[in-house]
């Protein structure tokens, strides 16, 4: 995700879709359409496990994809350098690492835990969702100022809210 973000800022494109959550942060630097998404980060942990939320994961090793919030919520509950936090490339090898004995639990947003577990039926794993994880809303990213693409990714994403098919596509209602 992040080669996007100067692609878009040096005009090699003119907007980014990659699960890009809007932060006040992100604002500074760029525009975002409305958002298309809801997103909230799960735990997913084996079937066994005895972890029933976040907090449970305070004396665990935990596994997130490096440099996302789910990296950033577990970095807030372990340490920024705990030794118990597994950071890989992507999302499905930090549960790799989890089904492979090297973390008791991973952290990620809702939307790549569940497309996993329903991609590997038969790996036994269960998500537990925690009220303590904030709302994300992704959006698609544009240039500072570039008002006219804007205008147009916001046009788009009404339509396709307005005729069902944003939820057909998500499973979900994006206010």
């Amino acid at each position: 995700m992040e080669p996007l973000f100067p692609a878009v800022d040096n005009g090699e494109v003119d907007f980014a879709v990659s699960s890009i959550t809007i932060t006040d942060e992100r604002k500074q630097s760029f525009d975002f359409s409305d958002p298309y998404f809801i997103a909230n980060q799960l735990i997913l942990v084996p079937e066994d496990s005895d972890v029933e939320s976040f907090s449970d994961l305070a004396d665990k090793r935990v596994s997130v994809q490096i440099n996302t919030t789910g990296h950033l919520v577990v970095a807030d509950l372990l340490g920024k350098t705990s030794s118990k936090i597994v950071a890989t490339e992507t999302m499905p090898l930090a549960i790799t690492e989890m089904i492979n004995g090297n973390a008791d639990a991973s952290v990620g947003d809702n939307a790549v835990i569940i497309d996993y577990k329903a991609n590997n039926p038969n790996v036994k794993l269960k998500t537990i969702e925690d009220d303590s994880f904030e709302k994300e809303y992704y959006g698609l990213m544009v240039k500072k100022g570039n008002q006219e693409i804007l205008d147009l990714l916001n046009e788009g994403i009404e339509k396709i809210k307005a005729n069902g098919k944003l939820k057909e596509i998500t499973g979900f209602d994006v206010e």
